[in-house]
């Protein structure tokens, strides 16, 4: 929803030191959230952690994957990775 945070992940350079962004300027994430949904249909996944890097002022998937790990994340924003989560789980048990 536009009231929520969308999350900015790059676990795929994580070892090297990158750590998660939320972003809360709302065009840019806006922009992101069509952006990971679209890579999410397109590989036709439904829960997933998307990650989007900024190469040269545009927005771009990095990789989709399919096992979520928010512990980056989970260390500063513990309430909105619970809530995700949460989230998550309400969907499939619905």
């Amino acid at each position: 929803s536009k009231s929520s945070a969308m999350v900015l992940s790059c676990s795929a350079v994580a070892a090297a030191g990158a750590e998660p962004v939320l972003l809360t300027d709302d065009a840019t994430r806006d922009a992101c959230v069509v952006l990971a949904v679209t890579a999410a249909q397109a590989v036709g996944i439904r829960f997933a952690s998307i990650d989007v890097v900024r190469v040269d002022g545009i927005w771009k998937v990095l990789e989709v994957n399919s096992g979520v790990k928010m512990e980056a994340l989970g260390r500063r924003q513990p309430t909105l990775v619970e809530a995700a989560y949460s989230a998550a789980l309400d969907a499939v048990f619905a």
